[in-house]
């Protein structure tokens, strides 16, 4: 017996297979035996927030970003800062879902920078636009 689970893109959270039959002298299966899967189909998302009271900083300034995603990832998440980093992996914390990079600003940059962070969930979810 194969079992598929295609066409369920519109389903997300625990679903349960199970077994019924009949064999070939019309006896019909007795047990009770299943399978639970959890389906994700919703790409994560994210939340920024730093240590800077008034995001206003000068050069060599250290700024904790933080990232909280709605659910885990599965692979460490990457941070940009324009004219600062670029695809830099970002700090665990103790939980799967909140990451930290501790930002030390540069000496030479002036103006108005961004972060955006990068991720993807453990069902292989990434982070869709810009965040």
């Amino acid at each position: 017996m194969d079992l598929s689970l295609d066409g369920l893109t519109t389903t997300s959270g625990i679903v349960s297979a199970t077994v019924a039959g009949t064999d070939v002298s019309g006896k019909a299966y007795a047990g009770t035996t299943s399978i639970t899967f959890t389906i994700d189909n919703t790409a994560p998302t994210v939340t920024l927030t730093d240590s800077d009271s008034d995001n206003l900083t000068s050069g060599s300034s250290v700024v904790t970003i933080t990232a909280t995603f709605s659910e885990a990832m599965a692979v460490t998440p990457t941070i940009n800062i324009t004219g600062e980093v670029s695809n830099v992996a970002m700090t665990a914390s103790s939980t799967a879902s909140v990451w930290i990079f501790p930002w030390t600003v540069s000496t030479t940059t002036s103006g108005i920078v961004s972060a955006t962070v990068a991720g993807t969930d453990v069902s292989g979810k990434a982070l869709r636009g810009n965040h």
